[in-house]
């Protein structure tokens, strides 16, 4: 690289600004850093950064780690109330802390998909579910796919949507086959369409369709627990 900035962005009016926009407008690789993805919407949407970064997918490198990461798909979990956990989020997908957002930065192979991080290590698992149940159960969309990153692990997918693991842990892929069968405000989520493919190193997804010829097995949620119990 010829050369390498840091931004810290963290106002609207500062994500309007013509030095903060000029950026990414020129980048060959932009890297959203972790922390907080309620700064990232509070602060980019609708502002001339969220623009740029969509425009950037023309061809530069983008990517994220963290809350870096869980703003890059179609939908998001925004964080708006703090994070959730799993328990959380399965026992009441419309609780105070599952804020969600759909439409911040738009890139085309990521159409329909939600991420997640520090997976298994925070055991994750239910609460992609739920990620995924909630897009389908508000009429954004009639089907979503989830993927779920380990930490020291990433998934790099190039111009075709093909997403290769890289690293030492796993990437999860949760899709939708269907609506679940309850996903309402103080009830537990209860969900049996859904498929899993586990991808380890080497291991290639297509995306946005969630597709691989790594072999699916049933995922479901039922009375506030998932089936199977382990599901990494």
């Amino acid at each position: 690289m010829d050369s390498v900035e840091t931004l810290l962005v963290k106002t609207r009016g500062f994500a309007d600004s013509d030095y903060v926009a000029d950026r990414p407008s020129r980048a060959e690789a932009i890297f959203l850093a972790g922390g907080d993805q309620a700064t990232y919407v509070t602060s980019w949407k609708g502002t001339r950064v969220e623009l740029e970064l969509a425009a950037a997918a023309r061809g530069a490198v983008i990517g994220g780690t963290s809350a870096g990461c869980a703003v890059l798909g179609d939908y998001s979990f925004s964080a708006l109330n703090d994070s959730v956990y799993s328990d959380e989020a399965l026992a009441d997908p419309y609780n105070r802390f599952m804020t969600m957002e759909q439409e911040f930065l738009n890139f085309s192979r990521l159409t329909g998909v939600i991420t997640n991080t520090h997976f298994a290590e925070r055991d994750r698992m239910s609460r992609l579910m739920t990620f995924v149940a909630r897009p389908i159960a508000d009429n954004w969309a009639t089907s979503a796919v989830g993927v779920g990153v380990d930490e020291d692990t990433a998934l790099f997918v190039d111009a075709a949507g093909e997403g290769t693991v890289l690293g030492s842990g796993a990437v999860y892929v949760v899709r939708s086959n269907g609506a679940p069968a309850l996903c309402t405000a103080g009830e537990p989520l209860e969900y049996d369409a859904l498929e899993l493919v586990e991808l380890r190193a080497g291991d290639v997804v297509l995306l946005p369709a969630g597709t691989s010829d790594v072999p699916a097995t049933p995922l479901s949620a039922s009375c506030g627990a998932t089936i199977p119990a382990s599901p990494y």
